[in-house]
């Protein structure tokens, strides 16, 4: 049974058990989710692998931390890049603070180059977006594009080539494939919307985004969505600008996830993509289902890859191959895309003499665009050295020094609140550790804690959900789930071992500091003795090396003897913390 979000439109159930969202104007979009996940996407209940915790624990004594909030804000004002100043621009312009917007806009053009207008600059039509895309991208929030996102248009509607687009984690690297994608296919789009191709079930699909992994596929699924016309608000607004009635757009556009083995049998054997015009999906299931024919290669007009090296490694070329035709226009995108990668792609005709997308720049020569930098430039990095049997003790620890020491330097209570994702090597881990931290934390009233659990989990994109409206403030995950998903304002991430290359690090370290964001970001990872050179080499291999800042964890109190409660809370909290196995070092 699959699952369909319908922004207009109601939940239907079909006599074989799928549930649909009744006919609205914008179309609709399958996830391809069936069972206790066909409710609605923003229903709010927590069950099977996310829980929460309760009350509030009395504060730990601060970890030594070189950078607090306040120096982090310090610094980051000082820091005038493009991104920065637009995020700035952006929040000036919703507040109508029209003259520090301009002031703002005034920076911006100083940095621009010689003869540059400062309003083509920051329009999305400038760069040949059609005119209902930019509407809807200014009515969603977006009012002005990044860096990366100028870059790529520049590179695939202005100068129309095949592009890899190589960006920090959080520089808006979705928003950088996905514009040029439904631009170039504007005029299908609207062909299929107004000639009846939508209700031709033999209309061929326009568009594959290949993606590394399930969750992945459905945050990208809804964003397309809602560029598409789509409405994810759990409450309707008539007086919305978002309302359905200003969407000047295709209208009816159909999207769809094959993401596992039930809608990949869906697919080929069913009718899960008759009258579908764009196809996310993973490599081994998208690829099952071209080379049975449902989705023909030569018929595509456009094939976006995201995280290409992940995907690369997952399908192989032989995976790649068979998704891609020399006809289409394509587009690949990473944090950890290596030139040599992108000169595979060129040499497997995958690109074709495409153009390297960076922030800075559009290179013409994949070899210029080595050596550039990779993770957001206002992180704080550090690393705690603790036996592993006290990595869960020395974890709270931090956590709640952190905690402290974010709410003593914040101005307000929203930049108080902590945002926190723990990173673990697996799934049976992860299970552990959400289970002790919740005893333990069970005082700390700002904890709320769940595990997304891709593979053995329940309800993962409940509980991505639940941790991105804030219902959970802290989420344990594992690598696996790192790449790509975009959560608001985290302001920790904690590695509870040894990230095991450079690629890890760097996308479980960009989940925080993203574009736009006000929270600080501070990443820490617990490593074992043995392996302080391995995480220091990973700093020195992203150019961190000099910011890696060693903290230790904190000196852990001893409650007053006449105190019985608290004795017995002590007692139990070294019970469930200390018994436990840490991590294991690297081989």
């Amino acid at each position: 049974m699959a699952f369909v979000v319908g922004s207009h439109g109601r939940l239907v159930r079909r006599e074989d058990g799928v549930w649909k969202v009744a006919r609205c104007a914008t179309g609709r979009v399958g996830l391809g989710l069936h069972g206790r996940c066909a409710r609605r996407w923003h229903r709010v209940r927590m069950e099977g692998g996310g829980g929460m915790a309760q009350d509030g624990d009395e504060a730990a004594e601060a970890v030594d931390v070189d950078v607090s909030g306040a120096e982090w804000k310090k610094k980051m004002k000082q820091k005038q890049d493009l991104n920065v100043l637009q995020t700035q621009l952006r929040f000036a312009l919703k507040a109508e603070d029209y003259q520090l917007a301009a002031e703002i806009r005034d920076k911006i053009q100083a940095l621009l180059p010689e003869g540059a207008d400062v309003r083509e600059f920051v329009d999305w039509r400038s760069f040949g977006v059609p005119a209902w895309l930019a509407d809807r991208l200014e009515r969603l929030g977006w009012e002005l594009p990044l860096q990366i996102q100028r870059q790529a248009m520049i590179a695939t509607l202005e100068k129309e080539r095949d592009a890899a687009v190589l960006s920090q984690t959080g520089s808006g690297k979705s928003l950088a494939y996905m514009v040029p994608l439904l631009s170039r296919l504007s005029d299908q789009l609207f062909e299929c919307s107004s000639s009846g191709k939508l209700a031709d079930k033999r209309a061929p699909v326009l568009a594959l985004v290949v993606v590394p992994s399930k969750e992945l596929a459905a945050k990208q699924a809804l964003l397309l969505y809602q560029l598409l016309g789509g409405d994810l608000r759990k409450e309707s607004d008539p007086g919305s600008k978002l309302n359905m009635y200003q969407y000047t757009g295709p209208r009816g556009i159909r999207v769809v996830g094959v993401f596992d083995e039930d809608t990949a049998t869906r697919a080929t054997e069913g009718d899960l993509l008759e009258g579908i015009q764009i196809v996310l999906g993973t490599p081994k299931y998208l690829a099952r289902v071209v080379k049975s024919l449902v989705i023909l290669p030569q018929q595509l007009e456009a094939v976006v890859v995201d995280e290409f090296d992940r995907c690369l490694e997952m399908g192989g070329a032989d995976t790649l191959n068979t998704l891609i035709s020399s006809r289409a226009f394509h587009m690949v995108c990473g944090a950890s895309v290596t030139p040599e990668q992108i000169q595979r792609a060129v040499l497997s005709k995958w690109l074709n003499a495409p153009l390297v997308v960076t922030e800075k720049k559009v290179f013409e020569n994949i070899e210029d665009a080595a050596g550039i930098k990779r993770l957001p430039g206002g992180l704080t990095h550090r690393y705690c050295i603790v036996d592993g049997w006290r990595a869960l003790s020395a974890l709270k620890g931090i956590i709640k020094s952190d905690v402290n020491l974010m709410q003593a330097t914040s101005k307000s209570p929203s930049e108080a609140s902590p945002r926190v994702v723990v990173f673990v090597p697996n799934e049976e881990i992860a299970r552990g550790v959400a289970e002790k931290l919740r005893l333990v934390m069970w005082g700390q009233s700002t904890a709320k804690i769940a595990v997304l659990l891709p593979k053995t989990g329940v309800i993962p994109f409940q509980i991505m959900e639940y941790f991105r409206d804030g219902v959970v403030n802290m989420l344990i995950m594992t690598p696996e789930s790192s790449r790509g998903l975009d959560f608001p304002n985290v302001s920790h991430v904690y590695n509870l071992y040894l990230p095991l290359s450079i690629e890890d690090y760097l996308h479980q370290a960009g989940r925080a500091g993203r574009v736009g964001q006000t929270a600080p970001g501070i990443v820490t990872s617990l490593v074992a003795q043995e392996d302080r050179d391995a995480i220091l080499k990973i700093a020195e291999q992203l150019e961190i090396g000099d910011a890696m800042q060693q903290i230790y964890p904190p000196e852990t109190e001893l409650p007053d003897a006449t105190d019985k409660d608290s004795t017995i809370r002590f007692l139990e909290d070294l019970y469930y913390l200390e018994e436990a196995e840490g991590p294991e070092p690297k081989e």
